[in-house]
């Protein structure tokens, strides 16, 4: 016989939105502005201090609204001489599983994370089996990521302009231009709307700003008049096909040549 016999292990992981419903406490400090550094692809970075019992370790992370959860080094979770475990196991996302490494990783729950703009209680970070994620532009190493987890608790303002995340006490103190609506279903664990097309194409697009690209599904991609610059790179079986849209509308505004 061909047949093989092959023995798999599975292990049961916990979802990240049913453990971490509403378990944190959120404060605005000051004007709950926290200025950001620009990371290595062009994302951006946070400094914070991260607090667990009586130690204090100063951390860089990547601010990811296409992230649910928040993720930690290994380095600095080795850092600390007492660690105070969740008692959960979490699957990580393909872009932080290591060759040779488990898929899954456990929680760790901190008394605190602060930054210049707010400080949150109580709260949880995923193991990522490597020594840090990265570096900023200025050579710094990046320590991890903070998700949907953190940045759901209030309104917030993500500005690459002026390098800030700026979160507001309520929507009614929100700048009303920079208003964008959101579908309520998949709140508050990702942020996702619709862009508006000139040629009367609507797709919904989930915002990511751990990410530096701009992705459309193959068949919307088709269907869209207004391209520029439209290139194909092929790999193996694979075509991508790469371009410049030359408008939109987004949060009322026209929006010109964004490449996807």
């Amino acid at each position: 016989s061909n047949n093989k016999k092959i023995n798999v292990s599975i292990t049961r992981c916990d979802s990240w939105e049913n453990v971490r419903k509403n378990k944190e406490e959120f404060t605005i400090k000051n004007d709950g502005i926290t200025p950001m550094e620009t990371y290595s692809t062009g994302t951006f970075v946070i400094n914070a201090k991260l607090v667990c019992r009586e130690e204090t370790k100063t951390v860089k992370l990547i601010v990811d609204t296409g992230a649910i959860q928040n993720l930690i080094s290994s380095k600095v979770l080795n850092s600390f001489t007492n660690l105070n475990s969740s008692g959960n196991t979490f699957m990580l996302s393909g872009t932080f599983v290591e060759p040779g490494k488990s898929t899954n990783s456990k929680g760790y729950i901190f008394d605190s994370l602060e930054t210049e703009g707010f400080i949150s209680k109580n709260i949880m970070f995923q193991e990522i089996y490597r020594d840090n994620c990265g570096y900023t532009e200025s050579g710094e190493v990046v320590d991890g990521v903070i998700g949907m987890d953190v940045l759901r608790n209030k309104p917030f303002k993500f500005s690459p302009g002026d390098k800030t995340l700026t979160f507001f006490d309520s929507s009614k103190n929100f700048p009303k231009e920079n208003k964008i609506q959101l579908n309520k279903k998949n709140i508050p664990f990702r942020l996702e709307s619709k862009i508006k097309f000139n040629d009367n194409i609507n797709t919904n697009v989930v915002f990511d700003t751990g990410a530096m690209e701009s992705y459309l599904p193959y068949k919307k991609f088709c269907k869209i008049n207004n391209l520029e610059t439209h290139v194909i790179q092929k790999y193996k079986n694979i075509s991508i096909h790469y371009a410049l849209i030359k408008d939109f509308q987004f949060i009322n505004q026209k929006i010109d040549f964004i490449p996807i």
